[in-house]
């Protein structure tokens, strides 16, 4: 064989060693049931918000377009959420009553939140509202965008709370 076969072989074989890490660490934590992966989504979700961590609050959602949060879109629901972490002083999320029951091919996971806000110069809860929340498994790039796994995301969310929309400009 000529030295450029060599290393042509050598490269195809780092590479694949490669995707095979990036394939066993991409699906490292996405076992148990169903209903264990989504409760471990909203515990990730729960932590997010209360570190004011956007983007970990949004990557529980669903990329898709035709994801609702109520009445406004993935791109509007971010803004918000940007804003309300930039302003909020400490945050404590409290997730109550949660239900995680199969419907076909989704999961329903319903819960009481309570978002209370803390600075120095006062303490309030700034949202109160029973959650329903519709998730599917959605393809997801992980491990630099080489490995697509299946994953539980948001793909609608209502609540009988304040209307998040209502909030102001997003």
């Amino acid at each position: 064989m000529r030295r450029n076969s060599w290393l042509l072989l050598a490269a195809a074989g780092v590479i694949s060693v490669i995707l095979g890490v990036g394939y066993s660490i991409a699906g490292a934590g996405s076992g148990g049931t169903p209903q264990q992966q989504v409760s471990a989504l909203l515990s990730r979700l729960k932590t997010a918000a209360e570190h004011k961590d956007t983007g970990g609050v949004m990557n529980a959602f669903a990329t898709q377009s035709n994801m609702r949060v109520t009445s406004m879109n993935r791109d509007q629901f971010e803004r918000l959420v940007d804003r309300g972490m930039n302003d909020a002083g400490t945050l404590q999320i409290e997730m109550n009553h949660i239900s995680i029951v199969p419907s076909g091919p989704e999961m329903i996971a319903e819960f009481d939140l309570g978002i209370n806000e803390s600075r120095k110069e006062y303490q309030a809860q700034d949202y109160t509202g029973h959650i329903v929340l519709r998730l599917r498994r959605v393809s997801v790039a992980t491990w630099f965008g080489l490995v697509r796994v299946r994953r539980w995301r948001i793909v609608s969310a209502d609540t009988t709370g304040p209307d998040p929309a209502n909030f102001g400009d997003y």
